[in-house]
This record gives C-alpha cells, structure tokens and sequence, in this order.
C-alpha cells in the first residue's frame, strides 16, 4: 500500500468471494511425500496424499505408492472419507480404496462438511448425504459449505442461511453475504444490501447497521470500515473505538494499519493509538520490518517502532528484481544500492532520466 499527497491509494471496494476455491488450486504447502514424478502433491487427508500428472488426479500413501490410479479430471482431499472427484465433465465421489460410493451425475462437487455435500445438478444446487440421498432440494443459485449447523445460500438474487433440514434461519434479504468462519470473528457475517455493508450475529440479529462503504478484515477485534469518506474502527458489537478522522487506511499487518490524514502519513494499533506519527508526506507497508517513507522530498526507511534505519535523504527509489537485501536509490545525482542498514553497496550509474519520488 503506497499513501502519499499526490498519489493516494485508492483502496479498492472489493467483496469476499461467494464462491469457494476450485479443486484446481493449489493447496498451501504442508508435509507430503516427494516425487518429481508428479507435477502436483497435495495435503494429507485420510491417509492419502492428491497428485496430479498429466493433467489426471489420483491418491498415493505416505510411502508414494499409487493407491487410486490417475484418472480423473478434478480432485478434491478427503471428508468423512469421501472424495469429491470428476470424470467425463460428471462429477461423483470414491471412497479411500477407489470405489466409486455416490455416482458421476453432478455438474459440481464439494466435500462433506458437518455429514452434508453441496452438488450441483441441472444448474441448481442441493445438499445429499453419505449415501447420496438427497437431503435439501436442489433450488438454489450458489451454496456454501455448512459451518455450525448453517449453510449460506443464495436463493433466486438474495442471500440467507439454511439448517440442516433446509429450513431458513437467516431470511434472504442480502444482496451479498460472507460465512460465518472467523474472517470477521466467529460470531460476525459481512452483509450488503444493494450499497452498503453491516454485520450480523449467527441469529441474524444485525450488530453492526448497514451504513459503511469499505471494510478491511477484523484483527483482534477490531474492525476497520469507511463512512461519509473516512475511515474508523469499531469492535465487534459497533461500538466506534477509532475515531472516523482518518482520509485512508490499510489493513492491518502485525498489529499495525497504515493511514492518511490531512495529507500525513502514519500508523495505528488495532486500539488507535498512534504508534508512528502522522509526519510523512508518503509511506509505503512494512516489508520485512522496514517501510519506505518520505518527508520533504527525500525517502527513507523506519522500522515498526518508528525509528529511522535508513536516513531520508535520498532524492529517489527504484524497483530492482533482485533479492532484497539492498535498495536502489539516487543521490547526488548517481544511482547506488544500499543495505537495509542503509551502508552504500555499490554506487551505479548517473541519473539521466526523472524518477517519481517513491516509484
């Protein structure tokens, strides 16, 4: 994120995806066995690890023997030791040995979660159990997995939750809603009506009022949202515990959220407390415990506390695809790399084109 006088960060609206990762994502990395043979290895999941070659998915065990042969298109990990897998554009499920337990008839598949799978037939999703029953009608536009007994879905253009026998908890009054999985504490829902957003508790009940035009996600219980053009926080019942004072404000990393106001620069806690004065002119995010900043025309870098490591008395900063163990910034009139103690590495070429302060 990059805040500066005449470069302000637009920080874009964005809304949580409503639909769930594909079974063609990668997983995060986690211990499995290696095998060059396999373009892809997933997580473990019932004793059984996903590879992918050839654009085929199967199972192998954690001493890399193939255990379901590479045969089908998609694969998703193991639940309840069930995997949702397609063949031939159909998707059903198999059990741990290969057997086939539900079969090849839906257009999409996803893993059980809380004894229910979400599937898709004939462009409507439904929920089935184990044995494939049918459990609550294929009726709905888009459906989540369940999470403490609710599922989110989305009926005709509305969004509300369902119970396990598919009866509604949550009315469908949304025009676009998030689970209730932690993103914003375990007891908070995102909601939005045609412009803007609130939050809801897992009875419906709505905590935080529908009048907010951004948000960025909860950390340690605060929740920073923007109103009339300016940014504050609120914990999780609304209660307004960082004034709406700020121009501009980033999410919060370690703890710390950068902002603007009246065209300085500085950064919060998650209490508002101002940890780094509004002093800067620009400021970029931390990376790697040092953020690039900027006062009077020269660019420097501070650390978390607010300290300077590396003075701000360079006229200029360029990108350069290398490790980032050395900056490239101009100074009487030369190029040069630095360290991240601020030491001259090397000195470069002269300047002869203009570079924008803080590229």
């Amino acid at each position: 994120m990059y805040l500066s006088l005449t470069n302000k960060l637009a920080l874009g609206f964005y809304l949580l995806s409503m639909f769930s990762l594909s079974h063609a994502e990668v997983s995060s990395p986690c211990p499995h066995p290696e095998n060059p043979d396999y373009y892809f290895i997933g997580c473990e999941s019932n004793g059984l690890f996903q590879v992918t070659q050839d654009k085929k998915n199967g199972f192998i065990d954690a001493s890399g023997k193939l255990i379901i042969p590479l045969q089908y298109d998609n694969a998703d990990d193991f639940y309840d030791n069930l995997s949702a897998v397609s063949l031939n554009q159909k998707y059903g499920f198999i059990d741990t040995s290969g057997q086939e337990i539900i079969p090849f008839k839906y257009q999409m598949a996803y893993g059980f979660k809380e004894g229910l799978a979400r599937v898709l037939l004939n462009d409507k999703w439904g929920y089935i159990d184990k044995t494939g029953k049918k459990i609550i009608e294929f009726k709905f536009e888009d459906a989540h997995d369940f999470y403490n007994g609710m599922a989110l879905v989305k009926l005709g253009n509305k969004w509300g939750w369902i119970d396990k026998t598919g009866t509604t908890k949550i009315p469908f009054n949304y025009a676009h809603a998030t689970d209730f999985d932690g993103y914003f504490g375990d007891n908070l829902a995102l909601v939005k009506n045609n412009i803007k957003f609130g939050w809801i508790n897992q009875q419906g009940k709505i905590l935080i009022p529908l009048d907010y035009d951004d948000f960025h996600k909860m950390e340690d219980n605060t929740l920073l949202v923007r109103k009339n053009f300016k940014w504050g926080g609120l914990d999780e019942t609304g209660k307004i515990i960082i004034p709406f004072i700020y121009d501009d404000a980033g999410s919060y990393r370690d703890g710390l959220s950068l902002v603007l106001k009246d065209d300085k620069c500085g950064w919060l806690d998650t209490k508002g407390k101002v940890i780094i004065p509004l002093e800067y002119d620009s400021a970029k995010e931390f990376e790697q415990d040092l953020a690039q900043v900027s006062k009077d025309n020269k660019i420097g870098w501070i650390d978390k506390t607010g300290k300077t490591i590396i003075p701000l008395e360079y006229d200029a900063y360029d990108w350069i695809d290398s490790p980032c163990d050395y900056f490239k910034v101009s100074k009487n009139g030369y190029w040069m790399l630095i360290d991240k103690k601020g030491d001259l590495f090397k000195k470069l070429e002269k300047v002869t084109t203009d570079k924008t302060l803080s590229q």
